[in-house]
């Protein structure tokens, strides 16, 4: 939706665009929210968040974790057990370096905590 569709004392819609109209204003919203690149940094060491390959759609939970000076960093993936400890989401994750990702989000804070 682009400006000249807006119509006086329209309500709030949502377009394919990620637009969001309001009766005054067009707000735009981010098309990968909350996502970030390897580019833009990475999350902190044993940090459970969400990985994504956009190359072949694979998507996990896992951390990036030290193994050393002579492996460097990899990531480990969720082994399926996951649970809440000091008002985070958390993760145990097994190591494999076999993954390439192109994207990593961090997981929400956990209510009441």
């Amino acid at each position: 939706m682009n400006n000249e569709e807006l119509k006086a004392g329209t309500t709030a819609q949502q377009s394919d665009a990620a637009d969001v109209t309001t009766s005054s204003q067009t707000i735009a919203k981010p098309h990968v929210s909350g996502w970030a690149s390897f580019a833009q940094g990475f999350p902190d060491e044993n940090e459970t968040v969400w990985l994504y390959n956009r190359l072949n759609k694979f998507v996990a939970l896992g951390c990036r974790v030290w193994t050393g000076e002579d492996g460097g960093w990899c990531w480990a993936l969720s082994n399926g057990t996951i649970y809440g400890e000091n008002g985070k989401i958390v993760s145990e994750c097994e190591m494999d370096d076999d993954y390439e990702f192109t994207h990593w989000s961090r997981l929400p804070v956990l209510p009441c905590h």
